[in-house]
């Protein structure tokens, strides 16, 4: 359990890092910056969301996610 934990944990942290640089951004261009797959981006988003540190603007065609400061 501790591997998956650590795994996740990993890829939230470069997902924030991203987003702490420039912020808001697609998941594509999160997917670019980070080298992650669209799946590993979407683990990392939902585990910065459970822990209450990004938002979603949905205004756009493209939902833009940004961390909540």
């Amino acid at each position: 359990m501790a591997d998956v934990l650590e795994m996740f944990g990993g890829k939230a942290g470069l997902v924030w890092q991203e987003l702490k640089r420039r912020s808001p951004q697609t998941v594509n261009q999160l997917t670019s910056k980070t080298n992650l797959s669209k799946d590993d981006v979407f683990v990392a988003l939902g585990w910065l969301a459970r822990e209450g540190k990004i938002n979603l603007d949905d205004s756009n065609k493209s939902p833009r996610f940004g961390l909540i400061e």
